[in-house]
């Protein structure tokens, strides 16, 4: 991961500063010129927060860095509101509520009240109660439904892996 991090980087730097020098403000003698503290600040920001979005997914998921993501944008505009006199449209004030309530769904916070919702699908056709306890597969027709301890299901998939390989 990290090797594919330094090799897409320095295809960046050499783009980045292939643009640079061919700009006609660019002056080699003093080549950062006009860098204050505060273009210092907002560079060792961005650097953070790129480090910050790592971590994030390392530690947590995408999911949780796109939640995070959007929430940081609701949050933002809240505070615009009364810094700034910003007003934000009807469509903006729809989104930040599915903002809002994805992320407390996603979170637990609220629960729908209908049983369905209990069940979490995932990407492998396999079902994982919410309370974490018991898996449930579904067969080839999807009407089946087959029962068994998540140990077992590790099992299962151990051996699948080892069958396929």
């Amino acid at each position: 991961l990290w090797v594919r991090n330094i090799q897409l980087a320095i295809f960046s730097i050499l783009i980045g500063l292939g643009a640079t020098i061919c700009a006609p403000t660019f002056d080699f003698v003093e080549p950062f010129k006009g860098f204050d503290a505060i273009v210092w600040a907002l560079g060792a920001n961005n650097a953070f927060g790129g480090l910050v979005v790592a971590v994030v997914i390392k530690y947590a998921d995408n999911i949780m860095k796109c939640f995070s993501n959007a929430t940081s944008t609701v949050i933002a505009t809240f505070i615009c509101i009364p810094l700034f006199g910003f007003e934000p449209s009807g469509l903006f004030t729809v989104g930040a509520g599915v903002v809002i309530s994805s992320v407390l769904l996603y979170g637990k916070a609220i629960r729908l009240p209908h049983p369905i919702f209990d069940k979490v699908v995932c990407d492998t056709q396999t079902e994982i109660s919410s309370q974490g306890y018991k898996g449930v597969l579904n067969g080839m027709d999807g009407d089946t439904e087959i029962e068994m301890e998540l140990d077992d299901m590790e099992k299962n998939s151990s051996s699948t892996s080892n069958i396929s390989s």
